[in-house]
């Protein structure tokens, strides 16, 4: 195989979403199961 020919794709990206990436998008009742981040003054954000 040609290496000029091959195509590299980089299969270890990261995608970060942002913190209210959740936030409004689920109904109410789902609140306290929906994903969040919570910022903590002793440990920075989770």
């Amino acid at each position: 195989m040609n290496a000029e020919a091959m195509i590299l794709v980089s299969v270890d990206d990261h995608l970060v979403e942002p913190p209210s990436v959740f936030e409004g998008q689920f109904p109410a009742r789902f609140t306290d199961a929906v994903p969040k981040a919570v910022r903590n003054a002793e440990e920075g954000t989770r």
